[in-house]
């Protein structure tokens, strides 16, 4: 006979036995109840996390400089593309949470996601709607685009589309902003990836398997970043019209300076899959089965309470977040800490988006091989870091004091290695004044709209054929790529003839070898100290109040270092331009920089936000210190039978 069903059979078992279902709306197959699972979950945000990742950490870095010379800007604006992503992670950061703990976590994952496919995809818009790349303008008698110097005429000359007023020029201004609303979008993905979707995985994970699956969601997007350079490095060896024009009729080649690649083509590769990626996140429930380790943990608990956060309709909440705001800023280890923090994180945005571009300039290599090069070298080294950082303070269990100590090591050891770097900026060769640097024998009539630079025989780059007063042009024998020898140049200060291109002094091959070892030692040392200084973090507040220190440190980074960074640091970039991109007597991007006060001006705003770094660093070892001999002290009242100032059993630094 069977056994009846009991009518009062609890919550919990009627949980088992209907199980969580996957699906868009009212379609949810029984074949797609396997997928709910917080292991298909993670798959997920690997796949996520390695696309938008090897933009925002590899792939834009690589073709930054590219995209300066594609839209004429300078490396401050270049630096507020970067800054965008930034700004829309804060613009989201505060909805994205109040929904995230409201209402139903992976939708409104899905529908961030989609948009930061929505924001990679208008990046790559701007090529489309742009005008086929023009690298010969028909400057002075227009052969071949050479730009040779017409009748004598002492004046320059208007360019006829500057005359009309419009043009290539106007319409990148306006297409840049493409760029700016397309950054923002791609910063809603990584702001509700950053606080719903890790605590959605580590509400259903297991307790022992979470910290694995954290560890492989950021290996992801480490190789991510690893791969966006590699990849970059390939795409900009293509022309940047290579899908519209036949690429056997250009005459230009990689190493040209007029040269652009194919820089959209990485935003549309990734843009179009993270918009396909965003759907599956809509499918799955608004609570995950419990896995069994849980409730083998948690056995005489209602299983259900780690299915979904309750709503924090407490009236007190405001009075708590002062609470916990007072107590965090008279936390001396926390706050000297998150000064620490500031600096760091100024530094990192600073080296990993114009490394690629002082490697481009310093050692005259194209933008593709620079990105290849600081790729191969400076990701790999810092992973290896961030390993070996994370076993040390595992297999030694290093504490507060201990996990400082060490990270100052590791700073100053970094610091040190990376001053190698001093020795190896090159010498630059001479630049003549743009088109105003015409000679006094033969002035001629040169538009300033585009550089077309060519190297004198004097050692001298000028702004043109034009501007260096030459009037034949011989296209030489024996070359993979066309190069022109023009003749006739007049504007010389020796010799009588100049190639195309800019001068490039020769640079030692032992500076370019050992700025890589620097780079790869420091970057290695600087993986070192994250996982001691994230214990630190860690343990120097209250339990409590985890989630609102970290809140607030991911919001001051982004404030203070994330967005401001790159455009300062561009700013110094520009100090050292010597020849500006003209066009209808606008200044646009950078052509030519001074090798020497470029490297000297970046490598010594480095240095100076890394002694901030060192400077907190220590701020923090002493009140570290001082804590633990404070603890110290208390428990030897205690052991004595002398009432101590507090219980030591609530100290949070655990020293």
């Amino acid at each position: 006979m069977a056994e009846k069903e009991d009518p009062h059979m609890s919550k919990a078992n009627l949980s088992e036995e209907k199980p969580a279902e996957c699906g868009l709306g009212p379609v949810k197959p029984r074949w797609m109840r396997r997928c709910a699972d917080v292991r298909c979950l993670v798959a997920m945000i690997c796949v996520f996390n390695f696309l938008t990742s090897s933009i925002h950490f590899g792939y834009l870095n690589g073709v930054l400089t590219t995209i300066e010379r594609q839209f004429g800007i300078s490396s401050y604006q270049s630096g507020l593309i970067k800054s965008c992503k930034e700004i829309g992670e804060l613009c989201i950061v505060l909805f994205v949470s109040y929904l995230g703990g409201k209402g139903h976590r992976p939708v409104v994952l899905g529908a961030t996601i989609f948009l930061t496919g929505v924001g990679m995809t208008m990046l790559a818009i701007p090529h489309y709607l742009l005008d086929l790349y023009e690298y010969g303008n028909n400057q002075g008698n227009g052969t071949l685009g050479a730009g040779l110097c017409p009748a004598p005429i002492n004046t320059t000359v208007d360019d006829p589309i500057c005359l009309a007023g419009s043009g290539a020029g106007s319409s990148s201004d306006t297409l840049i902003y493409y760029m700016y609303i397309g950054m923002v979008l791609s910063g809603f993905g990584p702001s509700a990836f950053t606080t719903i979707g890790i605590s959605y995985m580590d509400d259903h994970a297991p307790k022992k398997t979470s910290p694995l699956y954290y560890g492989i969601i950021y290996a992801c997007g480490s190789a991510a970043a690893a791969l966006g350079y590699v990849v970059s490095s390939v795409l900009l060896s293509f022309f940047v019209d290579f899908d519209r024009v036949d690429t056997a009729s250009v005459t230009i080649n990689p190493y040209d300076s007029r040269w652009i690649g194919a820089w959209w083509l990485g935003f549309l590769c990734v843009g179009v899959p993270l918009v396909i990626v965003s759907f599956p996140f809509f499918c799955f429930p608004k609570s995950l089965p419990v896995p069994p380790e849980e409730e083998e943990e948690e056995e005489g608990h209602d299983k259900t309470v780690k299915e979904e956060p309750r709503s924090t309709d407490d009236p007190g909440i405001i009075k708590g977040i002062f609470v916990q705001g007072w107590s965090l800023l008279t936390n001396a280890v926390y706050m000297t800490m998150l000064c620490a923090s500031i600096f760091t994180v100024a530094l990192l945005q600073g080296f990993t988006l114009y490394t690629p571009k002082l490697v481009e300039v310093n050692f005259g290599l194209t933008a593709s091989a620079a990105s290849l090069y600081t790729g191969a070298i400076c990701v790999p080294g810092n992973i290896a870091g961030v390993l070996i950082g994370g076993f040390v303070t595992r297999k030694w269990k290093l504490r507060g004091l201990q996990c400082m100590t060490f990270v100052i090591i590791c700073s100053i050891l970094g610091t040190s290695l990376g001053a190698l770097m001093w020795l190896t900026p090159c010498d630059s060769s001479g630049v003549a004044d743009g088109v105003l640097q015409s000679c006094l024998s033969r002035g001629c009539a040169c538009s300033d709209n585009n550089p077309i630079p060519v190297c004198g025989a004097d050692g001298t780059t000028y702004y043109s054929a034009c501007v260096a007063g030459c009037q034949g042009l011989q296209l030489l024998n024996g070359t993979a790529f066309p190069t022109y020898n023009y003749t006739d140049c007049e504007c010389l200060q020796s010799g009588t003839w100049a190639l195309q291109g800019q001068c490039s002094t020769p640079c030692p091959q032992w500076k370019f070898i050992l700025f890589m070892a620097s780079a790869f030692c420091l970057t290695f040392l600087s993986g070192m100290q994250i996982s001691p200084s994230y214990q630190i973090y860690i343990r120097s507040v209250k339990v409590e109040e985890k989630s609102f220190a970290l809140g607030i440190r991911h919001l001051v980074q982004r404030l203070l270092s994330n967005i401001p960074a790159p455009v300062y640091l561009g700013a110094v970039i520009d100090a050292a331009c010597t020849m500006w991109q003209m066009s209808c007597g606008n200044s646009k991007a950078c052509w030519v920089y001074d090798r020497r006060q470029f490297a000297y001006g970046y490598l010594g705003l480095m240095y100076g936000l890394s002694g901030g770094v060192l400077v907190f660093w220590v701020a923090t070892w002493v009140a570290l210190r001082y804590q633990w001999k404070k603890t110290k002290t208390a428990k030897i009242q205690t052991a004595n039978g002398i009432a101590a100032p507090y219980d030591t059993e609530d100290d949070e630094t655990r020293l």
